[in-house]
């Protein structure tokens, strides 16, 4: 018996084509660092999963340096940052853009290793603040901070439906979200930043030419430190007096 022939059919097929713009942009206010390195996670996962609980001695200059996203030496921050910026300016900043569309049409290409961002400009201090734990606990976290920084975000967007125009303006909007931690998405100041035009990064460029040390702020951190240790010494000393 023989076969039916199948029926012949076109088929339209519509192009993807993503393309990739590099975007400088320099930050409004400064940046905080926070990562949420692997050592912090197993003491969260042994308080969830053992009756021994950890609490390890603060030691202040490597809760700093652990605090740091680098690679190699050179600090970046997570690709993934700048994206989340993108897409919650999005929802909440701009209008004709949904963040489920955004999520889809743009991301960010990372410069630095497998998944960071890197940036430019200069380590400024270390700072100890009072913050809530996730339980409720109050603690103090010791985190650099960066002023001024910048950087260039290689963005991959889907064209069309976007254009250039359209990826810049929402990379500015994003500034508004900010980056890092206590960043103004999350109701604190720090973090924001804009896209800059080519003559402005140029001159950001000249007076910054080298990444940020991770080096320079151990230093820094030890330094931190020591003086901390020091007012301790001298408070114990009055107390006991």
């Amino acid at each position: 018996m023989a076969r039916k022939k199948e029926d012949q059919v076109s088929l339209s097929i519509t192009h993807v084509h993503p393309h990739v713009a590099t975007i400088p942009v320099i930050g409004i206010t400064p940046l905080l660092c926070n990562a949420f390195g692997q050592e912090r996670k197993l003491v969260i996962l042994n308080d969830q999963t053992s009756k021994i609980k950890l609490k390890p001695p603060r030691q202040p200059a490597a809760e700093v340096v652990k605090a740091l996203y680098q690679h190699e030496g050179v600090l970046g921050v997570p690709a993934q940052a700048f994206k989340s910026a993108i897409v919650n300016s999005c929802k909440r900043v701009l209008e004709g853009i949904p963040g489920t569309q955004a999520k889809l049409l743009i991301n960010v290409l990372p410069d630095l290793g497998s998944d960071l961002v890197r940036i430019w400009g200069r380590f400024a201090t270390i700072r100890c603040d009072r913050v809530r734990n996730f339980n409720g606990v109050l603690d103090l976290r010791f985190r650099p901070q960066f002023w001024p920084w910048g950087a260039q975000i290689q963005v991959s967007y889907v064209k069309p439906p976007l254009i250039l125009e359209t990826v810049v303006n929402v990379l500015n909007a994003a500034g508004l979200v900010g980056i890092g931690d206590w960043r103004p998405e999350m109701g604190g100041t720090f973090g924001s930043f804009r896209v800059a035009a080519s003559e402005e990064w140029e001159e950001f460029a000249r007076q910054y030419p080298d990444p940020i040390s991770v080096a320079e702020v151990a230093t820094a951190a030890q330094q931190f430190e020591s003086e901390l240790s020091q007012q301790i010494m001298s408070l114990q000393g009055a107390i006991a007096a």
